[in-house]
């Protein structure tokens, strides 16, 4: 029997805010150096999907949310502490 696992997928167009290929190849090089992160701190990165031009990155699901979402909401709160030291 296969297990299912949920995959989170984030189009490149969250990551960078245009479609130059000088931009899109830095996608795919950031990739490549995010591939061999290993940390049980970070989701490891599952594999690119090209489809039509717009690349997504595929993730575990983070059923906690987004680390993005999560200091936004933090900060919108005033939850938010800065490193005095």
């Amino acid at each position: 029997m296969l297990s299912q696992k949920l995959i989170n997928c984030m189009s490149y167009n969250s990551c960078f805010h245009s479609d130059t290929p000088s931009d899109i190849e830095e996608f795919f090089k950031e990739a490549l150096i995010v591939k061999d992160l290993a940390h049980g701190n970070l989701l490891a990165l599952r594999g690119i999907i090209i489809q039509s031009d717009v690349p997504l990155a595929c993730f575990p699901f983070a059923e906690n949310g987004d680390l993005k979402t999560y200091i936004r909401t933090a900060h919108e709160n005033n939850q938010v502490r800065e490193n005095s030291g």
